[in-house]
């Protein structure tokens, strides 16, 4: 669940685990019954795997009623802290690192990587155009408008071919970007920018990278020794 900057949320799950979030936080709630009680008002964002029974209200379910075989599994990690447990991850005091991209959180099944605000538009000459081959991404836009640029690779069949697409979203909006697109993602016009990708598995090459601020925790017990 992603808590945004001035709301205030208290969770509880099962029977009497709880916790409190205060924005910005990431706030990664175990499976089972859970209760959301707004503290102070604001918004958030709740996140669900394709495990769970809320796919069924989904009103894209039928864009996967086929099965990617492209897209790794979910892993069936166990969540560092045992089960029923909730975690409050802060980013208030996340500082910004030369080298290092975003705030980059994860679980046992999802990696979000949650940027700092920007201001006015993205640097034309610096864009990052970039294919995932195993996995999705959802882009969800809190502030401002951006553009996503999508190429998707030809094959040798030319009745495949698609053109390149310039979609420009408001805030808020959540795009969702599947393996084997060629994609980057812009900041257009003045004013406070803000984005937050999500993506399903977590991502190894952050992990590789040693960009995520909690991967010890998903650590084996051996490792090193």
């Amino acid at each position: 669940m992603l808590v945004f900057e001035g709301s205030e949320i208290e969770v509880v799950a099962g029977a009497n685990e709880r916790g409190t979030a205060t924005g910005p936080s990431l706030v990664v709630v175990p499976p089972g019954t859970a209760r959301m009680t707004v503290r102070r008002a604001g918004y958030m964002v709740r996140i669900f795997t394709a495990r769970s029974s809320v796919v069924a209200k989904a009103v894209n379910k039928q864009t996967y009623s086929a099965e990617n075989y492209g897209i790794t599994p979910l892993p069936t990690l166990p969540e560092p802290e045992g089960p029923g447990t909730v975690r409050v991850l802060s980013l208030a005091k996340v500082p910004e690192v030369p080298g290092r991209l975003g705030r980059i959180y994860r679980s046992g099944s999802l990696m979000v990587n949650w940027f700092a605000p920007q201001d006015g538009p993205r640097d034309t000459d610096d864009l990052s155009p970039h294919v995932h081959a195993d996995f999705e991404q959802a882009s969800v836009t809190v502030a401002g408008a951006y553009v996503h640029h999508v190429r998707r690779p030809w094959t040798k069949r030319l009745r495949d071919w698609r053109g390149d697409e310039h979609v420009q979203v408001s805030s808020p909006s959540v795009t969702l970007i599947p393996p084997g697109n060629v994609h980057t993602t812009r900041a257009v016009g003045e004013g406070l920018h803000q984005l937050i990708d999500v993506f399903a598995p977590p991502r190894s090459d952050f992990i590789d990278q040693g960009w995520v601020l909690n991967q010890s925790a998903y650590e084996p017990e051996s490792k090193g020794t």
